[in-house]
Formats: C-alpha cells, sequence, structure tokens
C-alpha cells in the first residue's frame, strides 16, 4: 500500500496505516511504534491516495491529524482505476508523490509498492496479505447484482451471473470499468477458461462503462439503467 516519494521512506504514511487498521488504536504511542513517530515528526508530510468516499476518508485522516498533529496530512480521493493508473505513472516518472494508497485491486501493481508489515497485520488472515509485505488488506468487498425495482421485478432480476447474458440485457448493464478484482474472483471460483468464456460472451452485451460503484447505483436508482 505504500510508494517510495521522492525516493525516501516515509514514516507518516506508515503511521497512518496504523489509523486505517484499527481507527486510533490506543496503543499506538508504544514503544513499538515510537521510532515510525519520531521519523515523522522529521518528514512531516503525507499524501493519502485512497479510493473512500469523503465521508469515510475524512474521519480517518481527521482523527490522523488530532493524533499527530505536527504532520501537514492531505488526502486524494479518486477511483481505485484512477490510483492504480497513478502509481505506475509516477514509478515510471521515478517520483513517487503519495505515501499511502488504499484502493481495490492494488495486488495489480504490487511490484510498485514499497514493502511495509504494519504491527496490526498480524490480526489479519493471512489470505488477506502479501507475503512480501506490499500491501495489507483492511476491509473485505462483496460483488453483487443491483437492478431498478421499478423497471426490473423480483421474478425478472437475474439470480446468477449467467442470467446477465440473455438477450433482453444487452446494452442495459452499467458496470465500473475497474472491476478487476471481480473477475479474479470468478477465475477463483470457477477456473480460468469458464470465467474467460464467461467475460467474452458478457463483453457482446454492450456494457456501458462508468466510474465507480456509487456513481453505478445511483444511476440504476435514477433509472438510467435497469
Amino acid at each position: 500500500m505504500f510508494g517510495e516519494r521522492s525516493r525516501r521512506s516515509t514514516a507518516a504514511g506508515m503511521a497512518i496505516a496504523v489509523c486505517v487498521f484499527l481507527s486510533v488504536p490506543a496503543w499506538s504511542q508504544s514503544v513499538r511504534l515510537s521510532p515510525l513517530v519520531e521519523a515523522a515528526k522529521k518528514e512531516g508530510g503525507l499524501v493519502w491516495y485512497t479510493a473512500m468516499s469523503s465521508s469515510d476518508a475524512k474521519p480517518i485522516l481527521d482523527a490522523f491529524v488530532k493524533m499527530y498533529p505536527f504532520v501537514e496530512a492531505e488526502y486524494v480521493d479518486i477511483t481505485s482505476s484512477r490510483i492504480i493508473q497513478r502509481v505506475n505513472m509516477e514509478a515510471l516518472a521515478g517520483k513517487w508523490l503519495f505515501d499511502v494508497a488504499a484502493a481495490n485491486n492494488l495486488v495489480v501493481i504490487a511490484d510498485k509498492l514499497m514493502p511495509y508489515f504494519p504491527p496490526e497485520a498480524d490480526g489479519i488472515p493471512k489470505e488477506f496479505r502479501d507475503a512480501k509485505g506490499r500491501w495489507t488488506g483492511y476491509d473485505l468487498n462483496y460483488y453483487v447484482l443491483a437492478y431498478n425495482t421499478k423497471m426490473v421485478s423480483s421474478a425478472e432480476a437475474p439470480r446468477r451471473y449467467e442470467d446477465l447474458l440473455e438477450p433482453k440485457w444487452k446494452g442495459n448493464i452499467l458496470m465500473d470499468e475497474g472491476d478487476h478484482a471481480w473477475y479474479g474472483a470468478l477465475i477463483a471460483a470457477w477456473g480460468k477458461e469458464k470465467a474467460d468464456a464467461f467475460m467474452k460472451r458478457l463483453a457482446a452485451q454492450d456494457i456501458q462503462w462508468r466510474r465507480g460503484h456509487t456513481l453505478l447505483l445511483q444511476l440504476v436508482a435514477a433509472g438510467e439503467a435497469p
């Protein structure tokens, strides 16, 4: 989850990770964290790329600043796909402008991230963190289908992903263009051959691409697509 901003270690970024993982833990001023805190005092700055909504990200950053007032901190609220694009571009340019990234699918750019093992990672199942310490998961996403109940009855609503391949849904499906994790989950559940065959058929359904799941829900609720 971390990048080397200006080719230096980012103690402030590591400190906010502690805040993100356990939301202001009572023991955060412990001896275990004191070297990071001292280094953060010298560095003094933090840039956090996050796909969280502002209503979720701001309280976390406010709590962090309250705990560490000597760090000038800011967050950049953009979609996961744009975070991945930015990290890739910064890596190519050799100049990292962020300290911490919180987004889906960071595993696809793991080689661009700096290893860090937060103390809290010990309490997270091994399958939800990178063995090399380049990323640590702190929440789970459930991919579900949503439909407009004024446009689609309960009886008509898709029950399985395969139902999306029916002719009636052609041109009527909204999707986020950065949902790589869903594809990966289908490979894990179905195997690559079945997942790829499904995706090829789904691509023929004239998917309407948008950015951001919140936007997708708003558009479905407004009736832009069923």
